[in-house]
């Protein structure tokens, strides 16, 4: 889900921008969205990811980055100026870049030591696998409609954060801390 949706967000990003801006100039300010995207993701992996998200709080931090990306898909899908535009797709290639960081921690804690390499081979094909997907998503998003495509994944958005909620497990979490499955 990581890597897909940002596939599907970075690809439909200049379509966007070019709903805002016109076709004319919007090379300039994509390619100011995306330096700036980079940097944020840096950030979320080095200073976020890194520093603050400590085990016990990896659940927490998975299940509230996810709302905080798809609420920034929702105003992604909703703003009508490019500045803000380059800010909450800052935003959320921040957050996105942190949940990188928490994934690959709780593969290491959830997988035995002998079968790591499986469970980041596994997680290496999903990865290969949103190479395809997502990019498949947002060519039919713009064909379709770019703001629903925003608008789309911020519902999926919702539903992982729902799924960290209640079925991940962080294994250095005190088990009352972890809800029972209904």
């Amino acid at each position: 889900m990581l890597f897909r949706s940002n596939q599907t967000v970075h690809l439909m990003t200049p379509l966007a921008l070019q709903e805002i801006e016109g076709r004319d100039d919007v090379a300039g300010i994509s390619g100011l969205a995306f330096s700036v995207s980079g940097g944020a993701a840096v950030l979320g992996i080095l200073f976020i990811g890194r520093r603050y998200v400590k085990p016990g709080m990896i659940r927490r931090a998975m299940a509230i980055g996810t709302l905080v990306a798809g609420t920034a898909n929702v105003l992604l899908a909703t703003t009508h100026n490019s500045m803000e535009y380059v800010a909450l797709f800052s935003l959320f290639s921040l957050v996105h870049a942190m949940m990188i960081v928490s994934a690959n921690t709780l593969i290491a804690s959830n997988v035995s030591r002998d079968r790591r390499g499986t469970g980041f081979g596994i997680a290496s094909s999903a990865q290969a696998l949103a190479l395809m997907v997502g990019p498949m998503a947002a060519a039919a998003f713009g064909a379709f409609s770019v703001t629903t495509g925003f608008v789309a994944l911020s519902g999926v958005f919702l539903l992982v954060a729902a799924l960290v909620l209640f079925a991940v497990h962080d294994r250095s979490e005190p088990p009352e801390a972890i809800p029972a499955a209904a």
